[in-house]
């Protein structure tokens, strides 16, 4: 029973994953008459887009093994591309942005452009601004705004403006009905994880606690407190997709349960409860009075 209930638990993982999409994107390039014009550019850029809300990711250090894979394009953009990213609105408005600045100052740096979006040859020095957007619409308005604010911001005598892929502007009742279903899926799914989640840790704590000689209320507590505590299913981010994992297979992960809890505090919040509110009915349901031993003197069995 409870290799079966973890075989079903590896398949729940592998197929609720969730909807996959291509996320909207925009892409433009921006050159320069002088190298001294793309350094002040790239500093005014930045300094505008922090000021916009968005956070600047720090680059970490490329592994030689990956580095010797990629084209020496990628190897350039991998090493010098400056990431932001702004997360920011409510549940239908919600905006996550990403953005990749790549400078190019000279010839020497080779380029290619983004998923060849333009095979021209551009000019040096330039930038490469690269936008993208969490949802499958296209971009929300108030990225739209800014993404076309920026570029308005850009032109100038000494600069040329070369479109690679225009942004497209997303619809908030279609983006509406996709988080309305992807929230439908995400409950059933969030259920169907806790119920495998629970029927196997259940199992090992009822066989635990039949161990010890505690009233039902304590052996229905510690339940609880183990089905809450360990059973909780967590949406966790991956490179491609969220998956639901059990919170015992998350405690373990300081920082990511950090992470989980700054993004979406009030929806793990609200999933703790929910768990501890199920664990409770399922320990009224399957924690019953022990039964008495009894326990016969040598004369009785006489």
């Amino acid at each position: 029973m409870l290799m079966r209930c973890l075989m079903f638990l590896v398949l729940l993982l592998a197929s609720g994953c969730g909807e996959g999409y291509v996320a909207p994107q925009a892409a433009t390039r921006v050159e320069f008459a002088l190298p001294a014009d793309l350094d002040g550019a790239f500093s005014a850029i930045k300094a505008h887009i922090r000021g916009q809300g968005f956070v600047q990711v720090a680059n970490e250090p490329a592994p030689a093994f990956m580095l010797e894979n990629l084209s020496s394009a990628m190897c350039w953009r991998t090493l010098h591309a400056k990431h932001f990213w702004r997360d920011r609105g409510g549940l239908f408005d919600r905006e996550q942005a990403r953005i990749f600045i790549t400078p190019y100052p000279d010839a020497s740096a080779d380029y290619q452009a983004y998923n060849g979006y333009s095979d021209a040859q551009p000019h040096w020095p330039f930038l490469e601004i690269h936008i993208s957007e969490s949802r499958p619409d296209g971009f929300s308005a108030g990225t739209l705004q800014f993404y076309d604010g920026l570029v308005q911001s850009l032109s100038s005598p000494n600069t040329t403006i070369v479109n690679l892929a225009s942004p497209r502007a997303g619809s908030p009742e279609v983006h509406k009905r996709y988080v309305l279903s992807g929230l439908a899926q995400l409950v059933v799914w969030w259920l169907v994880t806790w119920g495998i989640s629970i029927a196997i840790i259940g199992r090992i704590a009822t066989w635990l606690l039949g161990f010890f000689d505690w009233s039902r209320r304590v052996r229905r507590l510690v339940f609880v407190m183990v089905g809450g505590l360990l059973a909780t299913p967590f949406p966790v981010p991956t490179m491609f997709v969220t998956l639901l994992l059990p919170s015992m297979l998350v405690f373990w992960t300081p920082e990511l349960d950090a992470e989980l809890s700054r993004q979406s505090g009030l929806i793990v919040a609200a999933m703790f409860v929910t768990s501890f509110a199920l664990s409770s009915v399922a320990a009224i349901v399957f924690i019953r009075e022990q039964k008495q031993r009894s326990v016969t003197s040598p004369q009785e069995s006489g």
